[in-house]
């Protein structure tokens, strides 16, 4: 606890004495001086700084996996102070598209084929209209998860959806720690629990219009 972490003193030996060397973080006191309180100090080393404290450590390379699950505890701290306590996460094909919207773009393709004028074009046009005929399978999935969406987001505003996650919520608070652990709590009058996606387009669009 006695060897400075930062910032690093000058010379080949890093552990030095107060005595041989100075740096930002040596202390005004004479190292011949007796210490103030009989602290660990009393070697004369530089004294050390926390390494939450250190923003040259937290910076480093070495620190890399500790700014990565900062994003994600900040996050979720984020969303559950605005009262968003779980979310169901939807993720499928951006390439997926209704019906309707499928049958427009083979009409446009077929068009555009019957319009080719060197042999190059029909082939890659043909390519083109023989991937987009393997994705109709899936274009069913469009309505049926825009209505799973739906059913998700009317659930999380029920009372049942309410009482679920704040016993879930309890359960992961250490009470030992906390001195009012409902504070963690933060329903706002909103959905505890949301529908969240890749954005889009595809199946993601169509949980957001869920």
């Amino acid at each position: 606890a006695c060897l400075p972490r930062e910032p690093a003193p000058p010379g080949p030996n890093q552990y030095t004495s107060r005595a041989a060397r100075s740096t930002p973080l040596m202390s005004k006191r004479k190292a011949s001086a007796p210490p103030a309180n009989g602290s660990s100090d009393d070697l004369g080393y530089t004294p050390t700084i926390k390494a939450y404290k250190s923003e040259r450590f937290l910076n480093s390379r070495d620190a890399r996996m500790i700014r990565i699950l900062c994003e994600y505890q900040e996050s979720q701290a984020r969303l559950r102070d605005n009262g968003i306590h779980g979310t169901i996460l939807f993720f499928g094909s951006a390439r997926c598209c209704t019906f309707e919207d499928h049958d427009k773009k083979s009409q446009l393709l077929s068009s555009q084929l019957a319009l080719a004028k060197t042999d190059s074009e029909k082939v890659d046009i043909e390519a083109q209209i023989s991937r987009h005929g393997k994705l109709r399978w899936v274009c069913e999935y469009m309505e049926k998860t825009t209505a799973l969406a739906k059913k998700v987001t009317e659930w999380s505003l029920t009372a049942e959806a309410a009482e679920l996650v704040k016993s879930l919520v309890m359960d992961s608070i250490d009470v030992s720690d906390v001195v009012d652990p409902e504070s963690k709590l933060h329903f706002n009058g909103k959905a505890p629990v949301c529908v969240s996606t890749g954005g889009g387009p595809g199946l993601m669009e169509a949980a957001n219009k869920g």
